[in-house]
């Protein structure tokens, strides 16, 4: 069930989704934006932006080459084109267990990256930042927060 979308009406360095219900199992967000440079993409829960508490792996492929690593709190990285980005957050409201979620970002003129990340906190998520680390996301970028029930 559709949640929330924000569609920008001008350049921003972050959105932000609050107050998010928890009768849903999981949470999904869907990105489709460009931004004014070069930059990465970071998510936080809960206004927790202390980036040793966001650790996962990655891999990467440009078409060309592929790769995979550890990596901190970094969700998506762009050289300035468009992008869709899918987060899928599961079971966030439960409070007895860290957060796991998947992300992939489809880059079609440079790469795609997938990512399983734990956020290191037993907190329920209520809230969900995602934000630009230089520059911003473009007038008319779209996020879209979906609740997904159990």
């Amino acid at each position: 069930m559709l949640l929330n979308q924000i569609e920008l009406s001008s350049s921003a360095s972050s959105v932000t989704f609050s107050n998010i219900p928890q009768g849903y199992g999981d949470l999904v967000l869907v990105c489709c934006f460009t931004t004014t440079g070069s930059n990465n993409q970071t998510i936080y829960f809960n206004s927790d932006t202390t980036g040793g508490n966001y650790t996962g792996v990655y891999m990467r492929g440009t078409g060309s080459a592929a790769n995979s690593g550890a990596t901190g709190q970094y969700i998506s990285t762009t050289p300035g084109s468009q992008v869709q980005l899918s987060i899928n957050i599961m079971d966030f409201s439960a409070s007895d267990k860290h957060t796991t979620y998947i992300s992939r970002a489809d880059n079609a003129s440079n790469q795609v990256v997938a990512r399983a990340m734990r956020w290191s906190n037993t907190a329920a998520v209520t809230s969900v930042l995602f934000a630009c680390d230089s520059n911003a996301f473009a007038t008319n970028s779209t996020f879209s927060l979906y609740g997904v029930y159990a």
